[in-house]
């Protein structure tokens, strides 16, 4: 099994509007990386081939992702960017059968609540999520979790051949002291200047896939 990470000052957003730019033109990080390594890697291997994007966004990964995998499974928490994400499922996939969406943030646990930060700098949600009973927030976007131990249940083959983790900042809580001997290739992006809980998400994911790539 193989890990990569890849750094969030190189990773590139540049969707347009509601809609994807261009095939591959967000989240460059994964998509070269779905274009050269994997591509390769994963193309004429037995299907069903299972893909899991955490933190899909509005679908560009989760697009290329569909083109090589029979089985997608896209998360992503954030309700307005969810529905642009399944319009473009709707409208730029050439097989939309192929995937499957879920408006679910990601944890420790399932079945419980996080709450959105609205990020005041572009007045969406940023993705970055706290965990409490009372948000505290009076624009704070509410949202369920899912647990790593549920994604893989969600497969259909009980495995995740490549899971992209991209949850700004629940990466931690989602993967440091799970299971991930039913994960493949793991590709996640790192988030906020944590050193000693990046450190011990290195040191967990060692334990059963060789890092490669990015800044760990």
């Amino acid at each position: 099994a193989i890990a990569y990470h890849w750094p969030i000052q190189g990773m590139a957003s540049m969707v347009l509007g509601a809609e994807i730019a261009e095939p591959g033109a967000t989240h460059v990080g994964s998509n070269i990386l779905l274009q050269t390594l994997v591509l390769p890697v994963f193309r004429g291997l037995p299907q069903p081939m299972v893909i899991v994007d955490v933190g899909a966004n509005v679908g560009a990964f989760t697009y290329l992702a569909s083109r090589i995998a029979t089985n997608v499974i896209a998360y992503e928490p954030c309700r307005e960017t969810y529905e642009r994400l399944v319009r473009n499922v709707q409208n730029r996939v050439e097989q939309p059968q192929r995937v499957v969406t879920h408006n679910l943030a990601v944890g420790a646990t399932s079945g419980e609540t996080v709450y959105m930060k609205k990020n005041t700098a572009n007045g969406d949600y940023s993705g970055d999520a706290y965990s409490s009973l009372d948000s505290g927030d009076d624009d704070a976007e509410a949202v369920a979790t899912i647990s790593l131990e549920d994604v893989i249940k969600a497969s259909p083959t009980g495995r995740v051949d490549y899971l992209k983790v991209d949850c700004e900042g629940a990466e931690y809580d989602f993967l440091t002291g799970k299971d991930l001997s039913a994960v493949n290739y793991l590709e996640v992006e790192i988030h906020h200047d944590e050193p000693q809980k990046k450190q011990q998400l290195k040191e967990w994911i060692s334990q059963t896939h060789d890092l490669h790539y990015g800044d760990w």
